[in-house]
């Protein structure tokens, strides 16, 4: 027959006490509550997102001097890249992107030799090599043949020219006139 006295059972709570203070550490405690973060103004996924269109975008703006650099390669290599006429304009994008006008005008102006005449009045989308070759005349300070060349472009694309072309034309021709 066991008694317990009160002074056994404040003695048994005290040893409980220090055992519960001991094992605390290794307990399982509820995280105190962190004050609320404010939420980004942007969330990963849109920027994310962001990243992937201007990645396209920059893809799709490369992809063209990609491809012309790619024909020159070929080119080099003496492998087949298509018509003479592709090869000029090609080469003639090419010069005129590394601002070695004189070299695109060559090109350009060669790609028109080679076109015939019947092919503008078929298609005249493909007149647009005469406003390349007045851009490229016009960078290599040829301003006069510049002109010729855009006003050969408005009369074959006809009304297939932009307005944007057609009011350039007239502030160039005007600025010739000064």
């Amino acid at each position: 027959m066991n008694t317990f006295t009160s002074r056994d059972y404040e003695l048994n709570q005290e040893y409980r006490n220090r055992q519960m203070a001991a094992a605390e550490p290794h307990t399982m405690r509820p995280e105190p509550k962190r004050p609320a973060q404010p939420r980004p103004a942007f969330s990963h996924r849109a920027i994310v997102i962001a990243a992937f269109l201007i990645l396209a975008a920059v893809l799709l703006v490369a992809s063209p001097r990609a491809e012309a650099q790619d024909r020159m390669n070929r080119a080099d290599a003496g492998a087949s890249v298509g018509s003479p006429v592709e090869l000029a304009l090609i080469l003639g994008d090419y010069y005129y992107d590394h601002g070695q006008y004189d070299q695109a005008v060559a090109e350009f102006s060669k790609a028109v030799e080679l076109m015939p005449e019947r092919l503008f009045e078929l298609m005249p989308a493909q007149s647009v090599v005469y406003w390349h070759l007045g851009e490229a005349q016009e960078q290599a300070g040829q301003s006069a043949e510049a002109l010729i060349s855009y006003q050969r472009y408005l009369q074959l694309a006809g009304a297939g020219a932009t307005d944007y072309a057609v009011r350039y034309v007239q502030t160039f021709a005007q600025s010739l006139d000064v």
